[in-house]
């Protein structure tokens, strides 16, 4: 049998969806054919792959490649869908929400979240109105929708009427993080946050609830991970450090390595990931993995995958906020619970059991 993948997200890797495609492919043992096709265009962010990925990786031309939306959407809806008819493809995934319409072959599609469809914001123009406009045909005519966690479930069902029982759930997983000679990044305390700097990721009220315990905690520093660009989607950061009298407790450090990213994170006082939205939220697990304590929302899929194992605030009130971080400054007993609780929950999501789940959807014979 051979299997079909969109290989797009390959070329992102630092995304949510674009790691999910690379874990599972790293750790899939699946007994058949396996055909990754990538626009030629994307070559060059392709190459550091793993070899046990690259071998499979098919490159198709394309005779547009501005790497932008528009040529995702030719992509999707025209190249792909074609070369896995004319090389005659067994089973087809789409590892991420795809305009793809692809009759007669069976197409599974993973469906992260319903961020377009709850957050109109994140539609800007004409562009993005058409690709979502395509991607609801696409998804409600899918052989099968898959997804990533409960609470993403009843949201698909609740926007496109797939019901909820039918979509399977297939998690990430954190990554084996190796921590061998991981040296602190800094002799301060701090309060680490990472997972991106638009609206649905609440920045603003973190810092304004940071604002709220600076004085009592005047060696304490917030460090906040993340590319800041002017955007509709990202809120004006540097002035709200401003308006709050925060320049040297609050650091916008940009961009990170993954391994500057494990040093933050395990020597951080706590992660602090106050999301109004997500389909999963990775870095509770990354928490989690690297004995961190974890403060996040009390809400959506951060309840469903924090569980008892974090600190749970409400991510509409800088109060809240500000308490949880609080609580876990001042509580040592708190602090070793939920570590010792989160490392117990990371053991419920594992990559082998994803990839092993997938399989099953395959139905290879």
């Amino acid at each position: 049998m051979r299997l079909f993948i969109n290989g797009y997200f390959l070329a992102k890797p630092k995304t949510g969806m674009g790691q999910y495609l690379l874990q599972i492919l790293l750790h899939q043992k699946w007994p058949l054919e396996i055909v990754i096709l990538i626009p030629e265009y994307l070559r060059d962010d392709t190459k550091n792959l793993d070899k046990s990925i690259r071998k499979n990786i098919k490159y198709i031309p394309i005779w547009y490649h501005r790497n932008d939306l528009m040529a995702q959407m030719i992509w999707e809806k025209y190249i792909f869908p074609r070369e896995v008819k004319t090389q005659k493809a067994d089973i087809v995934w789409s590892p991420h929400p795809t305009i793809s319409y692809i009759p007669n072959i069976y197409h599974i599609m993973t469906v992260h979240d319903v961020i377009y469809w709850k957050f109109p914001e994140y539609i800007p123009n004409w562009k993005v109105r058409l690709y979502v406009k395509l991607l609801e045909k696409s998804i409600t005519r899918v052989s099968q929708v898959i997804t990533i966690s409960k609470f993403s479930a009843k949201e698909i069902e609740a926007v496109f009427g797939v019901p909820s029982q039918d979509i399977p759930i297939i998690t990430p997983a954190s990554p084996r993080f190796n921590t061998n000679k991981i040296n602190p990044i800094t002799n301060g305390k701090y309060i680490f946050y990472e997972g991106g700097l638009d609206i649905r990721k609440n920045v603003p009220k973190l810092i304004e609830a940071f604002s709220l315990i600076d004085n009592k905690y005047p060696e304490l520093t917030l460090y906040i991970a993340g590319n800041y660009f002017k955007s509709h989607l990202i809120p004006d950061i540097p002035a709200l450090i401003g308006k709050y009298n925060l320049q040297d407790k609050v650091k916008l450090i940009g961009y990170i390595s993954d391994e500057d990213m494990i040093r933050y994170i395990k020597y951080a006082e706590a992660l602090v990931y106050p999301s109004l939205y997500e389909g999963f939220g990775i870095p509770i697990l990354e928490g989690f993995g690297l004995g961190t304590p974890v403060i996040t929302s009390n809400i959506g899929a951060m309840k469903e995958i924090g569980a008892e194992a974090v600190v749970a605030i409400n991510p509409n009130s800088a109060k809240s906020i500000a308490k949880g971080m609080e609580n876990v400054l001042n509580d040592d007993l708190l602090r070793q619970s939920i570590v010792h609780k989160g490392l117990e929950r990371l053991q419920d999501f594992d990559w082998d059991k994803s990839a092993l789940q997938l399989e099953v959807l395959f139905h290879i014979k």
